[in-house]
């Protein structure tokens, strides 16, 4: 019994010798080597880590305004060729300048607004405009075609935020001249609208 399950042993061990064989001369050739890690010298890493200096010392002196400061942004110290302070001055010096100076970020600034940016929105603005009706020459025909009047309230003040509430109010005024006001009762009729009640008064003026 041994005898015979002796030549079937040896066989089993010669395939698996052989698949041996063949799976160590395939592998090296499904694994591509591996690029060495190029080194950087000390020198070259303290550079790359080095701040660029700031954008004012690169700017020229005929530098396109508007394209620095396009829209309303916070007030930027590396991009403000100019030496600004604020802040309340400690132990009778000089306030704190403009870089890293929070007093600057919180309040509004205006450097979007320069003539040239101003200029430049008109001629853009120019072409979708109508020249003023000739007809109109007088005050009292603008009011006789235009009645309605809305008074808008723009604020200006030094907070973190650009936004008021009293900027909400609007003041809508219709001119009644020549014109009857409707009544219910002898009274005049109220209209609801989305701000609050509007009354037509039976007179020139109504606010809202």
């Amino acid at each position: 019994m041994a005898a015979a399950a002796l030549p079937m042993w040896l066989a089993l061990q010669a395939g698996t010798r052989a698949l041996r064989a063949f799976s160590t001369s395939v592998s090296p050739a499904t694994h591509a080597p591996r690029p060495a890690p190029q080194r950087t010298s000390r020198n070259e890493r303290l550079q790359k880590r080095k701040a660029l200096p700031p954008r004012t010392e690169k700017m020229v002196v005929d530098q396109d305004w508007p394209s620095v400061y396009p829209v309303a942004a916070p007030f930027k110290p590396s991009a403000v060729p100019l030496p600004v302070r604020m802040g309340y001055p400690v132990k009778k010096g000089v306030p704190m300048a403009k870089e890293g100076n929070l007093e600057l970020l919180k309040i509004p600034n205006f450097l979007h607004l320069t003539p040239v940016a101003i200029k430049r929105h008109c001629e853009a603005l120019k072409d979708f405009c109508t020249e003023w009706p000739v007809a109109l020459d007088s005050d009292k025909k603008c009011e006789k075609h235009f009645p309605i009047e809305i008074d808008t309230t723009d604020y200006v003040s030094s907070g973190p935020s650009i936004r008021n509430p009293k900027a909400r109010v609007v003041i809508l005024r219709a001119g009644l001249i020549d014109r009857k006001a409707p009544t219910v009762g002898g009274n005049p009729r109220v209209y609801p609208t989305t701000f609050k009640e509007l009354q037509i008064m039976p007179f020139e003026e109504t606010e809202l």
